[in-house]
């Protein structure tokens, strides 16, 4: 007998599978900024070593924090109460998977 549920069978509420990459609008190519702003803290420590240091300075306990795997920059910026693009800008040049100094 199959286990399998009719819930287990319906597709995302969307229809389409889930993306990566959530900020783009509908059809457009999503930027680097906004590629890096909703990468996950322990993405951008992994893909980016020399954002750990300046993460520490701004009191941010990230290379250590539970949530770093599931938060994204983003979040992590709101959560300090920090201004995201000041943070992006703070990290962007440390280059790393995403590219030279493109946010």
């Amino acid at each position: 007998m199959d286990a399998t549920t009719d819930a287990d069978r319906r597709p995302p509420p969307s229809g389409k599978a889930p993306s990566a990459l959530t900020a783009a609008p509908t059809g457009a190519a999503p930027t680097a900024a906004a590629t890096l702003a909703d990468m996950t803290m322990a993405g951008l420590m992994r893909d980016r070593p020399a954002s750990v240091p300046v993460l520490l300075r701004r009191g941010m306990a990230c290379p250590g924090c539970a949530m770093a795997p599931f938060m994204t920059v983003r979040e992590a910026a709101e959560a300090h109460g920090m201004d995201v693009d000041a943070l992006l800008d703070a990290v962007s040049p440390l280059g790393g998977a995403l590219g030279g100094t493109g946010r």
